[in-house]
């Protein structure tokens, strides 16, 4: 991950308890000796809102250094949490993405994501 070293820590440690609080796991990807990128999933989620409680798996981050991108690491880090959830007997696989981000979009549009919740933001600053 980009960013300062205390930052990556901070996001490391967070990514862990929410593995160690509702299954999860972090998957990593290598090429040769070198770790290139991470998945981190977790496998006991629900939803908050009575419309829709059922159970799901979340991504929380998915990431792939920047020279290593479009190799198709992304892919196939999302296969291996695609099984890790079918293996944990979640039916629905979901994640954020920021709208702005447009090369994510098309990438999880292509893995088969489709928008479910639109998420409004109002700045007060």
């Amino acid at each position: 991950m980009a960013g300062r070293r205390g930052d990556r820590r901070r996001v490391g440690r967070y990514l862990e308890r929410e593995c160690a609080t509702h299954n999860g796991c972090i998957l990593i990807a290598h090429c040769g000796e070198h770790t290139v990128g991470f998945v981190c999933v977790v496998a006991a989620m629900r939803g908050e809102s009575p419309e829709d409680a059922s159970a799901f798996a979340w991504i929380h981050e998915l990431y792939v250094k920047p020279e290593h991108r479009r190799r198709g690491m992304a892919s196939l880090l999302m296969t291996e949490a695609e099984r890790f959830a079918r293996g944990e007997k979640a039916h629905v696989l979901r994640l954020g993405v920021l709208d702005r981000n447009e090369g994510a979009c098309t990438f999880y549009a292509k893995q088969g994501f489709g928008e479910q919740t639109h998420l409004l933001t109002k700045y007060l600053g």
